[in-house]
């Protein structure tokens, strides 16, 4: 019989890696969009001004996809080890997607008035708050109608 020769990485090869892909997500944030135009198809890259020449652009598909690919896997391979607290605000996620779209050029506007990382911190108060908002007044009274239908329909 063959053995299964595939060990899974360590809890500690995972954690790093979760914590590697996180620093290099904030690399990228540190670089400028710039982009050109080829024949009708334009491209997009991150520029970084004071990089060496070889590192100076990125195709940003590279500098926002391999973080952001990292970040997924090395979650993945992560979240069966811890009991997340933080898990419990799972249900908000749909909300702060939706609202992101009005807090995030509130928070730029803000920047005008106060220093940014303050306008930022402002910005996602917002954003936590409408979204508990939103989930509790709007979104759970539709999940709770979905679960009445699914119940009168006999449906799991």
């Amino acid at each position: 019989m063959l053995k299964n020769k595939f060990k899974p990485p360590s809890y500690l090869f995972n954690l790093a890696g979760f914590v590697f892909s996180i620093f290099l997500m904030f690399v990228a944030a540190l670089g400028k969009d710039w982009g050109y135009e080829t024949g009708g198809i334009y491209r997009m890259w991150i520029m970084y001004e004071d990089a060496p020449a070889f590192f100076r652009f990125i195709p940003r598909f590279i500098a926002w996809g391999i973080p952001s690919l990292l970040l997924t896997f090395f979650s993945v391979h992560l979240e069966n080890n811890f009991k997340w607290r933080i898990a419990k605000f799972g249900k908000y996620t749909y909300s702060i997607y939706l609202i992101q779209v009005f807090t995030n050029p509130l928070a730029k506007s803000l920047q005008q008035i106060m220093p940014d990382l303050l306008a930022w911190i402002m910005g996602l108060i917002v954003l936590f708050l409408l979204s508990y908002v939103s989930y509790n007044y709007f979104e759970k009274i539709f999940i709770q109608l979905k679960d009445q239908l699914n119940t009168r329909l006999g449906v799991n």
